[in-house]
């Protein structure tokens, strides 16, 4: 996509300076977009949908249990948090994730990869030291990382340690061919 064609507010100004302004010389935008609003569980829900059930039920089995019941109020407290974050976990977390979705937004340009969400802007100087790409199955959507994704340093073979994210990543782009092209024009320079 041109630069002509980035939407004026994230050129303008996206709450962390213009991107526009911080274009280097010689350096202009390939492609923008976002992540699509309606993707609301990936891989990882596969896990932590039922720990969320568990938690969220386990709260509410404590708080019932401590309220009908004369215990202290110690006891009624201590289950407070855990209804907090059984109900983050269970719902709140999908409704901050298509909040997030609706205000980010994503942009290549010949030499960088740039975020720009509500109050953050992170950005990674390319060619990184890696990009992946993970298609949908169906291929309507794709995520792609820029920068490291290797597990922790000194693990060998099996690792119970969760791998370290990529410095940059673009979620859950739908249509994500033109940002496929963009890709392999960068690749091929």
């Amino acid at each position: 996509m041109a630069d002509e064609c980035v939407p004026r507010s994230v050129l303008m100004n996206d709450g962390a300076g213009s991107v526009r302004a911080r274009l280097g010389v010689d350096e202009y935008v390939l492609w923008t977009g976002g992540p699509d609003p309606a993707v609301l569980f990936g891989p990882q829900d596969a896990f932590l949908i039922p720990f969320s059930l568990l938690l969220a039920g386990f709260s509410v089995f404590w708080e019932i249990g401590v309220v009908t019941s004369d215990a202290p109020w110690f006891f009624r407290l201590w289950g407070v948090p855990f209804l907090l974050m059984g109900a983050y976990i269970t719902v709140g977390r999908f409704i901050v994730k298509h909040w997030l979705a609706r205000r980010s937004t994503y942009v290549l340009t010949n030499r960088r990869a740039i975020v720009v969400r509500p109050r953050s802007t992170v950005e990674l100087r390319l060619p990184g030291p890696t990009v992946t790409v993970q298609q949908s199955h169906n291929g309507r959507h794709a995520t792609v990382g820029f920068g490291s994704s290797t597990a922790a340093p000194g693990t060998r073979g099996v690792s119970w340690t969760a791998p370290r994210p990529h410095e940059v990543d673009f979620r859950d782009v739908a249509g994500p061919d033109e940002l496929l092209r963009a890709l392999d024009q960068i690749a091929t320079r």
